[in-house]
């Protein structure tokens, strides 16, 4: 159930209200081929185990809230992990064009209301996915200058670039007008490199102690 609060505009409230019916497309290299930094510095085991993790973390919060998924993958051993849900495939190329291919494939129209997840959120949580749909359009700028969530039309989703600088280079196109841009403690926090890796060990360790000294007070 969603509750709109303070929105003056009817577009905002109609937004809120059709979430149910959003489509949210994950666009995922594959088991093997994702995060090719962290394998300079970790084990392919590791981080092959990892990008599996976050991509069923990742499906789990999408489906938790109520939007249909799609991922978006060039690697085939998705599609026996996710039987359920919609694997596109696609040539592993460019992340963009899986993305505008999927738009294509589905016929959407270009205002449709889409949501873009990247599937290397570690902390992602149904909550804190929910707040940033109910700012829609908006984009959730990564820590290291990335994008890690769009939430717009289909035409203004289809324009966001990947790779470096990619927030930057998105607010320096003609698409940016009235298109909030957020930065959250967990949803802004990727993992890619392995300094993120370590961050990310360390928060892990932080929130398990915390959990622990909760449930030995009560």
């Amino acid at each position: 159930m969603y509750i709109v609060l303070f929105q003056p505009f009817y577009w905002k409230t109609q937004i809120i209200l059709s979430v149910i019916e959003m489509k949210a497309f994950v666009p995922f290299r594959g088991y093997k081929l994702s995060k090719q930094r962290l394998r300079q510095k970790l084990p392919d085991e590791t981080v092959n185990s990892l990008t599996k993790e976050f991509l069923g973390k990742t499906i789990e919060v999408i489906m938790e809230i109520g939007l249909s998924p799609y991922i978006l993958t060039a690697d085939k051993e998705v599609l026996k992990d996710y039987r359920h849900i919609p694997v596109l495939l696609d040539k592993g190329s460019s992340l963009l064009i899986a993305i505008r291919s999927a738009f294509e494939k589905l016929q959407l129209p270009q205002q449709e209301l889409v949501c873009l997840i990247m599937p290397d959120i570690p902390f992602i949580n149904a909550m804190e996915v929910k707040q940033v749909i109910n700012k829609a359009p908006c984009i959730v700028k990564s820590f290291d200058g990335g994008i890690t969530m769009a939430i717009g039309s289909v035409s203004m989703v289809s324009k966001i670039p990947f790779g470096v600088n990619s927030f930057m280079k998105f607010m320096a196109s003609n698409y940016t007008t009235g298109v909030q841009c957020i930065e959250m403690e967990t949803l802004s926090f990727d993992l890619d490199t392995p300094s993120d890796y370590a961050h990310y060990n360390d928060l892990s360790s932080l929130s398990i102690s915390i959990t622990d000294s909760m449930d030995l007070s009560t």
